[in-house]
């Protein structure tokens, strides 16, 4: 049997959409710690990209202990006393980043202006006026910043009720916008002009920041990503635990479909 050749493209063009992996923002894990290694409650951390030295974390202070069972998952969560804290040899943020977590406390911290001023939750803030970072809480609020110029965005949900709750912060220097998201819902966003790339040459905290303030309460699931996850990409991790492709590209693969079974239509 000869095909028309206009039926014969649409074939191979609907073969090839349907072949491809649907675009999307980039999913690459620069860091994943869960906690749920039994050999060593840090030994899943790390990164995915090329970077020269590895990233590591160590225990500092008094250490922090675990909650085997009581993940937000089922897992192992990290229990952070106010006097223990986490510590990464260096910052693998650049142009643009988010950074996701599992939080709960029942905790009211010190109020301030900026997110350098309370308890470090995940901290690279740098001494001085420079391109840092970082999340910490102020009050009942769970805060994210950046540096130069010194933005801080707080959160309008509650976080020290005791209940697990879903942050998540992102950046992205291309636009200079900074993003807060509690629970899947966008609590604050900063936009300007210009471009402003992260320093990657210190060090950063968990539980813990650049002044010695530290967290008390429990952190689960924490995962940096090379780019400023969308709202939907935020919401499938949050409630399947992974970043998945966005509908947006099955939208327009049945857009093309539509389009050409009308061009074969009119043959």
């Amino acid at each position: 049997m000869k095909f028309p050749a206009i039926r014969l493209r649409s074939f191979v063009l609907l073969a090839v959409a349907f072949a491809l992996p649907p675009a999307a923002h980039s999913q690459n894990v620069l860091v994943e710690l869960n906690f749920d290694n039994a050999g060593s409650r840090l030994a899943n951390s790390g990164t995915s990209g090329t970077a020269a030295t590895p990233l590591t974390f160590s225990t500092q202070g008094a250490g922090i202990t675990y909650n085997v069972g009581g993940g937000i998952d089922g897992g192992t969560s990290a229990i952070f006393g106010g006097s223990g804290w986490l510590f990464a040899n260096y910052s693998p943020v650049t142009t643009a980043f988010s950074i996701t977590f599992w939080m709960k406390t029942t905790t009211t911290a010190p109020n301030g202006s900026q997110w350098y001023q309370g308890p470090g939750i995940i901290d690279g803030e740098i001494g001085g006026v420079t391109t840092d970072w970082g999340i910490s809480q102020l009050g009942n609020r769970v805060v994210a910043g950046v540096g130069q110029p010194d933005i801080t965005l707080a959160s309008t949900t509650d976080i020290n009720t005791g209940s697990w709750a879903f942050v998540a912060a992102t950046w992205d220097s291309s636009n200079t916008t900074l993003k807060l998201y509690v629970n899947g819902t966008l609590q604050a966003s900063y936009s300007s002009t210009g471009s402003s790339a992260r320093r990657t040459d210190q060090s950063f905290f968990i539980g813990h920041d650049w002044n010695g303030y530290n967290f008390v309460g429990e952190l689960d699931q924490i995962q940096f990503y090379d780019d400023a996850l969308t709202p939907t990409q935020l919401t499938n991790l949050q409630t399947t635990g992974s970043v998945v492709p966005e509908p947006a590209t099955y939208t327009a693969a049945l857009a093309a479909m539509a389009l050409l079974v009308a061009l074969y239509r009119r043959r």
